[in-house]
């Protein structure tokens, strides 16, 4: 869903070479530090809810001071609890879908 919806919109991230860490629960948040912390720049789409917004503040007291962290449930589906609501309200054919 987010690489189909990335290529509709210049705004999202470049998708050029483009890492990916899937977190499938904020339980796992720890695991990612090492992975994210080798980054400049991190692109976090959790969800807008407690667990979520305490995921990015977890994610956000681990990452070395020089890494850049974007919050984009905040930026870019601030009235959405997740980026697939989001896709599902914005009518886009890739909601649900894996691409």
């Amino acid at each position: 869903s987010f690489k189909q919806y990335a290529r509709e919109h210049p705004e999202m991230p470049a998708l050029g070479k483009l890492d990916v860490c899937v977190l499938n629960s904020t339980a796992i948040v720890d695991r990612s530090k090492d992975f994210l912390s080798k980054y400049e720049k991190v692109h976090a789409f959790l969800d807008n809810d407690a667990p979520g917004r305490g995921a990015l503040g977890k994610i956000r007291s681990f990452l070395p001071e020089n890494v850049i962290l974007v919050n984009e449930s905040e930026r870019l589906y601030p009235g959405c609890n997740d980026f697939n609501e989001f896709l599902q309200k914005a009518g886009c054919p890739a909601a649900g879908h894996e691409i």
